[in-house]
């Protein structure tokens, strides 16, 4: 009895393997078929893949990169930084109308915020509302 179970063990790896080669070769036959009404794949140069890109995006140029050699070009990059700055102007965030420093998170909270988030404070820019948005992690 001892040897038959030695013998059944190898056997029903033998039988699986055979089982699962014959199950390769019928899927692998399947998959051919479907694949032959496909056309082959496409091989293309890098410029030929760019060009195919660009005219499924419908573009028809790309926007050039920064030049950083000649201060005259008009793609120059800029590192200025007092060109850089498009809101010189802003509000002391944490300063009250009244002058007062806002020295509590709740007086930020109550009080300051609520100036920032309804626009009455927008360095002089009517009509500007922040808008605060937090996620937790």
């Amino acid at each position: 009895m001892a040897e038959m179970r030695s013998i059944r063990w190898p056997l029903g790896l033998v039988l699986a393997a055979c089982l699962s080669v014959a199950a390769d070769a019928v899927f692998f036959q399947a998959a051919q078929a479907a694949s032959d009404g496909q056309p082959p794949p496409v091989r293309l140069t890098s410029q030929e893949d760019h060009q195919r890109l660009m005219d499924l995006l419908h573009m028809t140029e790309m926007r050039r990169g920064r030049d950083g050699n000649s201060k005259d070009s008009p793609y120059y990059a800029n590192y200025d930084e007092a060109k850089a700055n498009p809101f010189p102007n802003l509000p002391d965030s944490l300063l009250l109308k009244n002058g007062k420093k806002v020295t509590r998170a709740s007086d930020w909270w109550s009080k300051r915020r609520r100036a920032f988030a309804h626009g009455s404070d927008a360095g002089g820019r009517e009509g500007c509302r922040l808008v605060f948005r937090f996620s937790s992690c």
